[in-house]
């Protein structure tokens, strides 16, 4: 199985449930001998949390920029962009107990549901999009993010319509 560094001596094996107890219990230990400071988990919690609010404003300002740029109708040399930016998914296993998880969660899905509308409407010129899209890691928590982004129903018409000009 991958592991994977999750910020100071916290690795989340793939797999594994990295919900916020879980993710504490990993970082200040269950084990006496492999428990951390305090000053290293605060530290450490003072930087995720940074790390969050950075986050959740790119994820804002690239939602801005979706929003100008469909409203000035310049928008199909964004969109691939973007989709660049966000193809790593929301990556907030690197940001439990700093308190921004939520936060960037929701911006994530907000970014992403525009996005997923705007190539939605400039399909043909944004289908390198599409893919990028499909290949975004969700985990179980982002689930609600992946329903409401629009992402399955494009994919279903997507597929609708080329079962319609198959033979």
């Amino acid at each position: 199985q991958e592991k994977r560094q999750t910020g100071y001596n916290v690795t989340a094996t793939e797999g594994e449930s990295t919900g916020p107890v879980d993710e504490l219990f990993k970082f200040i230990g269950c084990d006496p001998n492999k428990a951390i400071s305090c000053e290293t988990f605060l530290s450490a919690a003072k930087l995720r949390h940074a790390r969050g609010k950075a986050r959740s404003k790119a994820l804002r300002l690239m939602h801005q920029l979706l929003t100008k740029a469909d409203q000035a109708k310049s928008v199909t040399h964004l969109v691939q962009d973007i989709a660049m930016m966000l193809r790593c998914g929301p990556r907030c296993e690197e940001l439990y107990c700093g308190g921004m998880t939520e936060q960037v969660r929701d911006d994530f899905s907000s970014t992403l549901q525009l996005l997923v509308k705007l190539t939605a409407s400039h399909l043909v010129q944004c289908s390198e999009t599409v893919a990028l899209i499909c290949i975004i890691p969700f985990s179980r928590t982002d689930d609600a993010c992946l329903l409401t982004s629009g992402l399955l129903k494009l994919i279903d018409t997507l597929l609708a319509g080329s079962k319609r000009t198959e033979p």
